[in-house]
């Protein structure tokens, strides 16, 4: 059974089968859930929807994370951001801190390692998994 914990979570992930394993996920974790395919849709969707929280692959088509962080964030300033990616690099993570991300799960991480993050993220903390101290 799941419960609505009133947390909305918009999910931006150009790969269905990631977005279909993150839909369930978070939506059985009691997420409010919207999903955008591509870098605009997304930015489209955090202005007008306004989430709690955006959980971001930064390799999408179109727009690229650090163009979307810097237009989500002008936009509205009460968005936290939890990207989720198999990028790894020290320099693109340490870009995407400077740009307001709260937090950081590489995809080869669990899923119970990112509900986990989303969980944190959306109380207002701050998580970084263990592989970016490692950078």
């Amino acid at each position: 059974m799941t419960h609505d914990n009133g947390i909305h979570v918009l999910v931006a992930e150009d790969d269905l089968e990631i977005a279909a394993l993150l839909r369930t996920t978070l939506t059985k974790a009691g997420y409010r859930l919207s999903l955008a395919y591509d870098g605009e849709e997304a930015l489209r969707m955090a202005l007008s929807n306004r989430p709690d929280l955006v959980v971001l692959d930064i390799q999408m088509p179109g727009m690229g994370g650090i163009d979307f962080l810097r237009r989500l964030l002008r936009g509205t300033q009460h968005a936290k951001v939890l990207v989720f990616s198999a990028r790894q690099e020290a320099h693109v993570i340490r870009n995407l801190v400077q740009e307001g991300i709260q937090g950081y799960v590489n995809k080869s991480q669990s899923f119970k390692e990112l509900r986990q993050a989303v969980a944190k993220v959306a109380q207002g903390g701050n998580w970084f998994d263990e592989a970016f101290g490692q950078t």
